[in-house]
């Protein structure tokens, strides 16, 4: 199989994060995206900030691969900071609040139980 440039397997995954996460059909596309992201873990082609922004409004808050996945990436108390940035802003509804916070609550999870948790995907031909 050919290489694909990380920049293109990033932008096909995250944009199920820009999209709802609940209801069917797409109730389950976020864990799987979020656990081919921590799988491959491609170099994002956005910033930080933008995939917080980006994914906050349809983020569904039972799937803990992408906030998983970003503390990973980034390291833990820059996504932290970056999270708590956003929470600044005045303009943010009760539903992007929740969404933050959830991010917060879900990197409360020490790195080697996120990993130990993400562990079945690398086992899985996915």
């Amino acid at each position: 199989m050919e290489h694909v440039e990380d920049s293109v397997v990033f932008d096909g995954l995250f944009r199920f994060f820009r999209e709802a996460g609940y209801g069917d059909p797409g109730t389950f596309r976020q864990e799987i995206a979020g656990a081919l992201l921590f799988l491959r873990a491609p170099e994002p082609t956005i910033t930080l900030k933008e995939i917080i922004s980006e994914s906050v409004g349809c983020y569904n808050l039972s799937f803990e691969q992408l906030p998983w996945c970003l503390s990973l990436h980034f390291g833990k108390e820059p996504f932290r900071a970056a999270v708590e940035s956003a929470l600044e802003s005045r303009s943010l509804s009760e539903k992007l609040i929740q969404s933050l916070m959830t991010y917060l609550q879900w990197i409360r999870v020490p790195e080697e139980e996120i990993r130990e948790e993400l562990k079945p995907f690398s086992e899985r031909n996915c």
